[in-house]
């Protein structure tokens, strides 16, 4: 994937922040939440994303979709989730959640 930006904050509202916007192979953007959690309290990707955060991720990404004008309209787009295991003995191992359901069927893959 190519990173496209990191921590994307919405102009219409500086709360609502995409962690990553990437571009897939495939051609797909692919927004992208990011969780750190020791290695006793790792999640799914789909528990890692609580339904406020969905709902945040989900206004941003509209916002930032919005901000590419008519072209992101032929655009097919996504949610991953990458959750970030911290060992005991600090080591970082990253577990990558690709389409967890965000966006109505359609435009996501």
């Amino acid at each position: 994937m190519t990173i496209l930006a990191r921590n994307w904050r919405s102009p219409k509202d500086r709360r609502d922040e995409i962690d990553i916007i990437c571009r897939a192979r495939e051609g797909a953007l692919v927004f992208v939440e990011v969780k750190t959690y020791q290695t006793a309290r790792l999640l799914n990707g789909y528990e890692a994303v609580n339904t406020r955060k969905k709902n945040v991720l989900k206004r941003a990404a509209g916002t930032y979709l919005r901000t590419l004008g008519p072209r992101w309209r032929d655009l097919s787009y996504r949610l991953d989730v990458v959750v970030v295991e911290r060992t005991d003995d600090g080591r970082l191992i990253p577990h990558h959640f690709e389409n967890v359901p965000l966006f109505s069927k359609g435009k996501h893959i």
